[in-house]
C-alpha cells in the first residue's frame, strides 16, 4: 500500500512542478506586459493633453492677431 501511495505522490509532484513552472512563466510575461500597457496609456494621455494645449495656444495667438489688426 505504501508504494502505491508514494507512486501517486510522485506523479502529483511532477504535475505540480510543471504547473508551477507554467505559472511562473505566465507571470514573467504578464507583469511586464501590464507595466507596458500602463505606460502606454500614460503616454497617450500626455500626447492628448499636449495636443489640446497646442490647439489652445494657436487659438489664443490667432485671436490676438485678429484683435491687433482690427
Amino acid at each position: 500500500m505504501k508504494t502505491e501511495e508514494t507512486a501517486g505522490i510522485g506523479r502529483r509532484k511532477g504535475g505540480i512542478a510543471e504547473a508551477l513552472v507554467t505559472t511562473a512563466f505566465g507571470l514573467f510575461v504578464a507583469v511586464p506586459a501590464f507595466g507596458f500597457q500602463h505606460l502606454h496609456k500614460q503616454n497617450r494621455n500626455v500626447h492628448s493633453r499636449d495636443g489640446q494645449l497646442v490647439s489652445e495656444l494657436i487659438d489664443y495667438f490667432l485671436k490676438r492677431r485678429s484683435e491687433t489688426r482690427g
